[in-house]
Parts: structure tokens; C-alpha cells; sequence
């Protein structure tokens, strides 16, 4: 529960502070007294939009606290997904407005994003204004109130879950087929390519050897000349190196050289290994000649081979003739893929239709609850309802059905009929303002049954009723006030005077400014200010003896 407020800096506040008990705490004030600057300040602390021109000093920053009594041990992991330090005797909210615009968030103490400011505040605070009527208008709005009544949000989570997942499943189909169908378009161009590239039949590798043939086969005679000049100078020709070496190794092996030679080895030795190395050399050039016997045709066929995968390759559009091969079996996938479908696209309809399948029947299981949550609401409705001056009140939802989305299928109307013998209608053609905001009271009060929301705030929720009426809606709240603490802001002295405790916002001059005050009502104070809510500015004692009475019963 909301224990502590502190604003400062903020409209026409400059310091505020105050404590606040349990249970049903009324606020009351003249109109323009600040009430509404009060509830516009803690709006800021569930991520509302931040102005500068809200600062009282446009030189200072404004500073907005609320201290939560003893959190809910639910909120703890929020606190550990979010990094924070955990306090289970108190919890801290704070904003904070610079003068030049930037807005800072910080729970207990630790600096956070305004998301995750956001994230927490509806979990320890709801603040409900006159404009939220208007959100009762909204079929939107309605079905989530049904949701908020009822008891199957594992199911809502399934559907949710499910729609998410489909609709990615669906863009992948949508892509899937739309580059499908571009396929198919185009499967007359496709076989004509594959068809040039069938013909082709380019290995790996190919252009390579293909391009070192080519330039052996242009160079060969010449390559051939000169290997047979080498071999004629060496073996070849009738006055050759091999002969001349075998003459001379003949004319020292007959010389007596042991008379004046005295190394090792011998120059008849190494004479005789130089001509060994010779012959061999011989050999490979008699190799090497066998090869280089130039082909004009080979060269022919060889160079219009290249001629032919340099064409494919500018037909392509690449300057790398090796690609080809990559883009043939591509082709190939392709063209498969086209006569067959592709597997992934079978595999992901499987997957959506099954999940479609799921889906409708999520959704009709949802709806089954609904329709149940539904009458049971409706009869809550008119229970709480009719005692708040509409005797004749018949509350009903409508259903129809929708396209399936995240929430199931169900489109929900809430109809009303305020008169006897009137059918039911639409509840924005059929309610008045007071008539709305007494069922969006009820509507509160029915949902807090099912959730644990430590304070909730009410902002002239009782506009358009008096007399009787007024005293059962402050009833109500005090009611509602046992198991949270109700904040309620009145004009009303019958609801006023049923609170457990009362606040008075009031504004006071100074020399310079006028500047917006609030502090708790008790004794004599609390009996003027019901009086003043009674007769108006002028308080007799008639007034003094009613206001006494209201508090006397409400005490």
C-alpha cells in the first residue's frame, strides 16, 4: 500500500509530503485546489509523459517519491530479472524532471528505465480518472475486463504464444511462396540456363589446365627448338659435348696422371661423373622433346574450349569462370525444387496448419470460458449496480465472433438497459456519465476481487450521483477497503465522511505565490470540512449537525 508521498518543485506544489494510512482514505478540496496536480504527479510514477513546463522553478528539478509499504513478495522476481535491490519492508518509487527536459527513474534508489518504471507501477497502483470511463466504451477494453475477471490466463498465454509463433510461420510461408512463384515465372529462362550449362558441362578445375594447355601449345615450337638445339649441342649432332667428354676421358685414362696427380678424385673419375650427369640430362631433353610436338588442331579445339566458357561466363554476368559450376548445380536445386515444391515450404504448411488447428481450438475453449466468466459478471454487475440508484439496471455481454488473434476470436460488446421493458443497448449509446462511472466502480470493485493490488485510486468516480446513492458507493469503497487501501477523490460528503481517514487539499498564498497544500482531517477539522461539502462555503449549524451525523454512521 501507498504509505508516503513527496513532491516537490511540481505545478503549483513546492514542497509536499505526507503519510497515508490503510484502508479508505477520502481526499477532498475546493475545485482548483490541486487535487488533480496530485493524481498528475503520481501518473508520472507509472511512466506518464513528462513536461517541463509542469516545473514551478523552471531553474529546479521536480521530484515525485511514493513509498510502498511491505510489497507483495510476488514482485520479487521483477526485482531479480531487473537487477534490484529487494526490500520487504518497503519499496520506493521515484521520477525525477530536469529543467531541460530529462526524465530520470529510480526504484529504490537504483536508476532504471522509464519501461521498467512503467513495468512495475500498474502492479502496486491503479489510478483511476474520470477520462478512464471512457476506456469502458471500448469493446477492446471490455473483453479484457472479462479476461481480468476470469480464471483461465494459462489458456490467454497458450493463444498468445501460439498467434505469435503463427505469424512468423506466416511470413516465413508468404516469403517462401512468393519466391516460389518467382520460381515457377521463371522456369522457362531457368532450363534454358541450365540447359546452356548441361551443354558446357564445365568441371572444377577446368579453366585452369584448359588456359596452361592453350599456352604450352602456342609456345611449342619454339619450345621444341630449343630443346632440340640443347640436345644436338649435348648428344644430338655429330660433333656434340657427350662425344668430346668421352674423347677426352679416353686420352687421360691412357696418360700415366699418377706420375704428377695427387688428388682425389681423380680428373678421370670426375670425368667420368660429369659424363654420367650429361646423359641423363640427355635423356630427359629426348623426354622433353617427345612432348613438345606442337597441334594446331589440340590448340584449335583448346582455345575454342576457353572461347566457349568465357562466352557462358559473360552471359552470367561474372568475371570468374570457376562460378559457373556453382551456378549449374544451383540450377539444378532449383529446377528440382520447382517440379517437386520446396521441402521447406511442405514442412512449414505441416507446421501452420497444425498450429492453425491448435489455435481454433484454443480459442473456442477460451470462448466457452468467457461466455461462463461473462454471466457470472454480468449478474455481479447488476448485484452491485442496482443498490447505486439502478434499480432497473440489465447488464449483458455480447458475443461475436472475429478472426482469431492473440486474445482468441471473441468480439465483446457490453450492452445495458437502465428502464424496464428497454432492450439492452450498446454501453456508449445507452449510459449517461454518472450512469458509466457507477458501472466502471462496480466493474473495479469485481476485478479486485480477483487480483492483489495493494491501492487503488479513484478520481470523482461517484460524479452525477447525491442523497442515498452516494452514501451505498461510499459503502461500497469502505467495503472494498478491507482487503486494499482505496484512495478516492469527492465532492461528496456522504462518501467523504465513510472513509476511515480524510485528506484536505487546500491552496495558500504567500507574498509571491499561490501554492498547493494537503494534510489530514481530524476532529472539529474533519466535521467542518463534510459541513463545507454539505452547505457550501457557509456553515451553519445545520450543516455542523449533519456532518457529525455522517461521520457518527460511518464511524
Amino acid at each position: 500500500m501507498l504509505s508516503s508521498l513527496k513532491i516537490s518543485n511540481f505545478a503549483l506544489i513546492d514542497s509536499l509530503e505526507t503519510d497515508f494510512p490503510d484502508g479508505f482514505i477520502s481526499v477532498t478540496g475546493e475545485t482548483g485546489a490541486g487535487k488533480s496536480i496530485i493524481l498528475g504527479a503520481l501518473g508520472l510514477l507509472s511512466g506518464g509523459r513528462a513536461d517541463t513546463k509542469t516545473l514551478r522553478n523552471d531553474k529546479e528539478k521536480a521530484v515525485i517519491e511514493a513509498t510502498f509499504k511491505t510489497p507483495s513478495s510476488a514482485l520479487k522476481p521483477f526485482f531479480e530479472e531487473n537487477s534490484l535491490d529487494w526490500d520487504e519492508s518497503e519499496l520506493i518509487l521515484r521520477r525525477e524532471i530536469t529543467p531541460s527536459g530529462r526524465s530520470r527513474a529510480f526504484i529504490n534508489d537504483t536508476p532504471v528505465t522509464l519501461q521498467t518504471l512503467s513495468n512495475i507501477s500498474p502492479l502496486l497502483i491503479d489510478i483511476h480518472s474520470q477520462h478512464n470511463n471512457l476506456l469502458l466504451r471500448d469493446p477492446r477494453h471490455q473483453r479484457m475486463i472479462i479476461d481480468s475477471y476470469g480464471d483461465y490466463d494459462d489458456l490467454l498465454n497458450d493463444c498468445d504464444a501460439d498467434f505469435r509463433r503463427f505469424i512468423k510461420l506466416h511470413s516465413r510461408l508468404v516469403k517462401l511462396k512468393k519466391e516460389s512463384d518467382g520460381l515457377k515465372q521463371n522456369k522457362e529462362l531457368l532450363t534454358l540456363q541450365l540447359a546452356r550449362l548441361d551443354k558446357l558441362n564445365l568441371k572444377k578445375g577446368e579453366i585452369a589446365e584448359l588456359e596452361q594447355t592453350s599456352q604450352f601449345l602456342s609456345e611449342a615450337e619454339e619450345i621444341h627448338s630449343v630443346l632440340s638445339m640443347a640436345y644436338d649441342s649435348l648428344e644430338g649432332a655429330e660433333t656434340n659435348a657427350l662425344s668430346l667428354l668421352t674423347e677426352s676421358a679416353n686420352a687421360l685414362n691412357a696418360a700415366n696422371l699418377s706420375l704428377i696427380e695427387n688428388t682425389e678424385p681423380s680428373i678421370h673419375s670426375r670425368i667420368e661423373a660429369v659424363s654420367i650427369e650429361l646423359k641423363d640430362i640427355c635423356y630427359t631433353l629426348r623426354t622433353l622433346l617427345s612432348k613438345a610436338e606442337s597441334d594446331p588442331v589440340l590448340l584449335e579445339k583448346t582455345d575454342n574450349r576457353i572461347r566457349a566458357v568465357y562466352e557462358t561466363a559473360k552471359y552470367f554476368q561474372t568475371t570468374d569462370p570457376e562460378s559457373l559450376v556453382v551456378k549449374h548445380n544451383e540450377l539444378k536445386n532449383q529446377l528440382a525444387s520447382i517440379e517437386s515444391g520446396s521441402p521447406e515450404l511442405k514442412e512449414l504448411e505441416k507446421e501452420a496448419s497444425v498450429l492453425a488447428a491448435k489455435l481454433h481450438n484454443t480459442a473456442a475453449e477460451i470462448s466457452l470460458k468467457r461466455k461462463e466468466c461473462a454471466e457470472k459478471f454480468s449478474r455481479r454487475i447488476m448485484e452491485i449496480c442496482r443498490p447505486l440508484g439502478l434499480p432497473n439496471l440489465r447488464f449483458e455481454v455480447k458475443f461475436t465472433k472475429g478472426k482469431i488473434g492473440a486474445e482468441g476470436q471473441d468480439n465483446i460488446e457490453f450492452l445495458c438497459a437502465f428502464n424496464k421493458n428497454q432492450e439492452p443497448l450498446p454501453l456508449a449509446k445507452a449510459a449517461s456519465g454518472g450512469e458509466i462511472s457507477r458501472i466502471m466502480l462496480a466493474v473495479k470493485a469485481l476485478v479486485a476481487e480477483r487480483i492483489q493490488l495493494p491501492t487503488m485510486i479513484f478520481d470523482e468516480v461517484d460524479s452525477g450521483v447525491s442523497g442515498e446513492v452516494a452514501a451505498k458507493i461510499g459503502s461500497l469503497m469502505r467495503d472494498l477497503a478491507s482487503s486494499m487501501q482505496i484512495i478516492t477523490v469527492t465532492h461528496l460528503p456522504q462518501v467523504a465522511a465513510a472513509g476511515t481517514s480524510q485528506f484536505h487539499v487546500f491552496k495558500e498564498d504567500n507574498d509571491n505565490h499561490t501554492l498547493t497544500h494537503i494534510r489530514r482531517l481530524a476532529g472539529d477539522d474533519r466535521v467542518n470540512e463534510i459541513a463545507r461539502l454539505l452547505s457550501g462555503d457557509t456553515i451553519n449549524d445545520a450543516a455542523i449537525l449533519n456532518a457529525r451525523e455522517l461521520l457518527h454512521l460511518n464511524s
